[in-house]
């Protein structure tokens, strides 16, 4: 509907449906117009991310989000939040106002994989699952989202093209919102949507060093988008070597080195050459994926600085070595640390079967070259660099060594 009210010259009309002429426009580039009246009072709930409509309940003042400290209103707060209607009001010990709504809502990302940091935005509804639409979505909006989950930053967000029937359109955020869901939008149960958005957060990124002597040294490989794939040699750095070793926690530098080729695709990254990356999604974008296969493309593989080997003495028994930058050291044999749990660790970690018996050496020779950390192992674990490193040495913790036999055998044919 097409409204023109330039025929009321010299005053305004009583109604608005006197200036209606007629005519319709269905064209793309009509947009709803919307109308924020003088004493309209923007509301959101904050701190629950699993039901954003359960909450500290907060309104906009002077483009600031301030706490309401009493229930002074003459509304249902709820359903302005189009959160149902409202139970009764907590108020907590500072005096500041939580409300508890009968709709449960969460926004959602949904990409058929394993990670809940990138795929089609989503609003769940009671356990209903609707997608948002896309008719104005803008950067600022996954933005929002990817702050909301507690997914990081933003890499890339995009428009796809399908008709579902959506809950949300023509969302507009500040960025300074609790939740997409309390963005200005049009909400309904269905509305016709023709694009839907979809978004890509840096926590959605993995990394591993792959087929190398350790989790520290290997063929780097990128999980994107659900997917793992390798990263061509031509044009890295050791700026770039750097930074995955660090996100890795394997130390502060990396240098390339050559390892196994491996199977699978390359992902296209391009870094920022005007700052110094923290983390290897900062060097991802939309065109990532579209890498075109090469046989003759080089994969980087990095060894780390805090790369080291484990090792035994012996076949599947002996003092249990680390080997770290030429230099041989000898695990502690803590009685606060070296036990069954660290003892099976350890003898998994050589494919070696769980550990039969353990004990605990104390040559002069090897306790002058005592590994400076100690390690706290459970029995879900399979190498000593994924058990927790305790913070404090224990007393005992250059007084003797590791020593372990272990169940199984290994046998070279």
């Amino acid at each position: 509907m097409k409204l023109d009210c330039s025929a009321f010259k010299n005053a305004d009309p009583d109604n608005l449906w006197q200036c209606v002429n007629g005519k319709q426009d269905n064209s793309a580039s009509c947009k709803p117009v919307s109308i924020i009246c003088e004493g309209f009072m923007r509301l959101q709930l904050k701190g629950n991310q699993s039901n954003v409509c359960s909450g500290q309940l907060e309104k906009e003042e002077n483009n600031n989000w301030v706490p309401v400290q009493q229930d002074n209103f003459d509304f249902d707060v709820c359903q302005q939040m189009h959160c149902g209607n409202s139970l009764s009001p907590n108020n907590s010990t500072n005096k500041n106002l939580n409300v508890t709504c009968t709709d449960e809502v969460k926004v959602v990302l949904h990409s058929g994989k394993d990670s809940k940091c990138y795929g089609t935005v989503n609003i769940e509804v009671n356990g209903s699952v609707k997608p948002v639409c896309a008719s104005t979505w803008t950067k600022s909006e996954a933005e929002l989202v990817c702050k909301e989950l507690g997914c990081g930053k933003l890499i890339y967000t995009k428009v796809e093209h399908r008709n579902s029937g959506g809950i949300m359109d023509h969302v507009s955020c500040k960025g300074s919102e609790s939740s997409l869901w309390h963005c200005p939008a049009k909400h309904d149960k269905n509305i016709q949507c023709s694009n839907q958005p979809y978004v890509v957060c840096s926590d959605s990124v993995e990394v591993k060093l792959a087929d190398g002597p350790g989790r520290c040294a290997g063929r780097l490989e990128i999980k994107h988008e659900g997917q793992w794939r390798k990263v061509p040699a031509n044009r890295w750095t050791e700026a770039q070597s750097a930074a995955v070793c660090k996100q890795l926690e394997c130390g502060e530098k990396g240098k390339t080195e050559k390892f196994s080729q491996g199977s699978g695709s390359f992902l296209s990254i391009t870094c920022p050459t005007n700052k110094k990356i923290s983390n290897i999604s900062e060097c991802l974008t939309e065109n990532s994926n579209n890498q075109r296969p090469d046989r003759e493309v080089e994969a980087v593989g990095i060894t780390c600085e805090g790369h080291k080997v484990v090792f035994l003495s012996g076949t599947c028994s002996g003092h249990v070595g680390i080997e770290h930058g030429r230099e041989i050291y000898w695990l502690s044999g803590s009685k606060e640390t070296w036990n069954q749990e660290s003892a099976d660790t350890v003898c998994q970690q050589m494919h070696c079967g769980n550990a039969a018996s353990f004990s605990f050496h104390s040559r002069a020779d090897m306790i002058n070259k005592v590994w400076k950390d100690s390690f706290s192992c459970s029995s879900r674990k399979k190498s000593l660099s994924e058990c927790s490193q305790t913070t404090l040495l224990p007393p005992d913790h250059q007084t003797s060594t590791a020593h372990v036999k272990c169940s199984g055998n290994v046998k070279c044919e």
